[in-house]
């Protein structure tokens, strides 16, 4: 038993005395890029420097974002995502300069990492892996956590909230004050103001035409039933990754949208309301028997079209739903 002892005790203090310098190497480089590169965001990793920061052992987290945001890889989703993941990375370095206290933020791009891409054989971009810290000797091909993008607008207050609740470091984002919310409303209602005093009359005639009323009514309608309240609540994005590096106009699933899709759906909806109502209205008037049949197959062809656009997407949404009409 003592003898067990005392080899437990002499492997211990050998991988005390040979991992130890390897922290301190690994800390001093990270401390010397966030002295340089801390106070505009995460630092910026190489061929060179990935293995010597991530590997184990660490006395950090990082978080490394791998990307592909040069505009000759295509990827608008790595462009969109890693100002947020900037913005994140800076509000953390701000107070928090000595080795991060702990959380480190680095960004390996394609562009000065092909071989560690090449090695994690990655096909897709953007991804953020988070390696815990450690006394492990280990690898960076593995031991990490792939985080997942939330469906939101603001991605760095997801990816803060992220951090919070499974890292438990509170990052303190810096929101600028927005005076643009404040100089834009004002210019407007000083020149408004006197306009409206100049053209009262006209402005009263025309909100007294029954046509504008229509109008109104008509876009208000399309822009509630393609979804437009539902962006509002949960303020979805714009847009979303396919995984592969390119953009998705339309998710699956009842309780996911993007705003997109609802624009693409309300102009679906508002060309086959308008084509109904010209069918209705203006076809039937005209003193033409060869125009009034164009008409009426033009305008009926552009409905029955719309409509198998829309019935398409909507096998999107639900992969069950079984009818459609042309497949769009």
């Amino acid at each position: 038993m003592k003898f067990l002892y005392l080899t437990q005790l002499i492997l211990g203090y050998l991988l005390f005395l040979f991992s130890s310098p390897a922290i301190a190497g690994n800390s001093k480089l990270v401390q010397s890029l966030i002295d340089s590169e801390g106070a505009d965001g995460p630092i910026h990793l190489t061929d060179r420097t990935f293995a010597k920061i991530v590997n184990g052992p660490r006395e950090y987290d990082i978080l490394v974002l791998l990307t592909a945001s040069g505009p000759q890889y295509g990827c608008t989703f790595c462009r969109m995502f890693e100002p947020h993941f900037n913005h994140v990375a800076k509000s953390w370095y701000k107070s928090h300069k000595k080795l991060g206290d702990g959380l480190i933020f680095a960004t390996a791009d394609i562009s000065k990492n092909s071989q560690i891409f090449k090695e994690l054989k990655l096909t897709q971009a953007p991804n953020v892996w988070i390696y815990r810290k450690t006394e492990d000797v280990g690898n960076y091909k593995s031991g990490y956590t792939a985080y997942e993008y939330p469906h939101i607008e603001e991605q760095a207050d997801g990816l803060a909230e992220y951090i919070r609740h499974e890292l438990g470091y509170r990052v303190q984002l810096e929101k600028p004050f927005r005076w643009d919310k404040v100089v834009i409303p004002a210019a407007i209602i000083s020149v408004a103001i006197p306009l409206i005093n100049i053209f009262w009359k006209q402005i009263l005639f025309f909100f007294k035409s029954n046509k504008v009323w229509i109008a109104l009514t008509l876009v208000s309608v399309l822009l509630f039933t393609s979804g437009h309240m539902f962006n509002t609540i949960r303020k979805v994005p714009y847009i979303a990754g396919d995984g592969k590096g390119g953009v998705t106009y339309f998710v699956p699933g009842h309780q996911n949208q993007i705003g997109i899709e609802t624009q693409i759906i309300a102009g679906a909806y508002a060309i086959m309301a308008f084509s109904t109502i010209l069918l209705v209205t203006k076809v039937p008037v005209l003193k033409n028997d060869q125009a009034q049949n164009i008409a009426v197959v033009l305008f009926t062809l552009i409905t029955f079209l719309g409509m198998s656009f829309v019935i398409s997407k909507f096998q999107i949404k639900n992969g069950g739903y079984p009818y459609s009409l042309l497949k769009l």
